[in-house]
This record gives structure tokens, C-alpha cells and sequence, in this order.
């Protein structure tokens, strides 16, 4: 299951295609897991975003069948006959634009995989992404019982994402991906802090304020009175 990617992000194509000789993208990596593990069925979502009416899952699929010629250039592929990998991949390919998020897109490609007795998922996406797509998959697995049987792995791609810094263009290290767990350690001094004021609660907060880069200076300016 490759995860959609909004078509207007920094490096779409590197992160979804990749960078040869050795790095693979979302795209290219679910081609990878496919084939090493005889997969059924793969699952490109999702419905988020546009580019020229058409959805983001369909602009994937039609990057990967315009360049499929192309995956020689990958070393991983090198021990493969092309015209077969395309010929499975037409036939195990599907498209998802139901879904707008990364939740939805898991729930109903759950839903599919269910429908058709599959029972093994592979979750592929972005060094920083995939993290939050393994939580995703987890919360709708324990929430609705009829996906509690399922095997549910992860697959990074080698592309992150992108951001322009001082003018350049640059990809972001997995490590400045921000994972806040739930206060627990003995030695953490935050622990008995109200529940809504722990940090993984208060912090992602900031996705639902209007004015986020006014907030994050107001949040700045706190740490760096803090010292930090």
C-alpha cells in the first residue's frame, strides 16, 4: 500500500519516483515489495489533492507507467526482466481516491484488502511518513475488530521529504521527523501533568490553528525564554 503524496509538495517527483541509482521513491519501492513478496494486490491512494483534475493516486500510477521503462536505472532492479515486472503490476494495480488523509486511506484500503481475503498489508511511504502511517494503521486495527487479524507491516522508501532552506531546496533528515509519546518515565518530570497538557497532546494542536506560522513564532519565543 504506497501512500498518496500531495501533488504540490517539494520534490513530488524525487519522492515519488526516487533518485538512481540506489534510492527508491514510494512508487518504485511498492514495485520492489510487490514483486519480493508475490503481493496480490497494491493499492495507490489517495484522493487528497489535484494537478490538472486529476487525483494524486492517479498521477503516481501514470508517473510509474511513463517512466516503468526506466527502472533499470535503479540497481534494484537489475536481476529483473521489465516487461514482466510491468505485466504483473498492470495486473495487481489498483487506484484509491475515496480517501483525503492518511487514516482514511489505511481504513479503506483495509476495507479492500478484507473484501478480497488478503490478510498481509505492507504499508510503503517516506522515511519521515512512515512512522505516522504504522501509528495510523495501528488506531484503526484496534478500533474496528475486523481488521484485527491482519499482518501489518512497513516499508520505507530512501526519498524524504523536501523544504527550501535559505533559498535552496534541501531534503530533510528522518531524524527532524517529531515522534511525542504519551509522559511516562519515572525521571520525567512531566508525567503527572494534566492529561491535555502533555506534550503529545498539546503539540499537534498546532495543525488546527488559522495562523500557524504566528503560532510557532509565539511557541518559539517560549523556548528560547527558556533557554532552549
Amino acid at each position: 500500500m504506497p501512500h498518496g503524496l500531495h501533488v504540490q509538495a517539494h520534490g513530488w517527483e524525487e519522492m515519488v519516483w526516487g533518485i538512481p541509482p540506489d534510492r527508491l521513491g514510494r512508487a518504485t519501492k511498492a514495485i520492489q515489495s510487490a514483486v519480493e513478496t508475490d503481493a496480490s494486490l497494491v493499492i495507490f491512494g489517495t484522493g487528497a489533492s489535484k494537478r490538472d483534475g486529476v487525483f494524486e493516486a492517479q498521477c503516481i500510477v501514470n508517473l510509474m507507467w511513463e517512466r516503468f521503462s526506466r527502472l533499470k536505472e535503479f540497481q534494484a532492479f537489475d536481476d529483473y526482466n521489465i516487461d514482466s515486472l510491468r505485466q504483473i503490476m498492470e495486473e495487481i494495480s489498483v487506484v484509491e481516491t475515496r480517501s483525503t488523509n492518511t487514516d482514511t486511506e489505511i481504513q479503506f484500503g483495509f476495507e479492500r484488502c478484507l473484501s478480497l481475503g488478503i490478510d498481509r498489508v505492507i504499508l510503503t511511504s517516506s522515511p519521515g511518513h512512515i512512522g505516522r502511517c504504522a501509528q495510523a494503521a495501528s488506531k484503526i486495527r484496534h478500533r474496528d475488530q475486523r481488521f484485527k487479524h491482519l499482518r501489518i507491516s512497513s516499508e520505507e522508501s530512501d526519498v524524504n521529504f523536501f523544504q527550501y532552506r535559505n533559498g535552496y531546496l534541501v531534503e530533510a533528515g528522518v531524524e527532524e521527523t517529531a515522534i511525542f509519546e504519551p509522559s511516562h518515565r519515572g525521571d520525567d518530570p512531566s508525567r503527572d501533568i494534566p492529561a491535555d497538557l502533555q506534550p503529545n497532546r498539546l503539540f499537534p494542536q498546532i495543525f488546527r490553528v488559522a495562523d500557524k506560522a504566528r503560532c510557532l513564532q509565539k511557541i518559539d519565543e517560549v523556548f528560547k525564554r527558556h533557554g532552549v
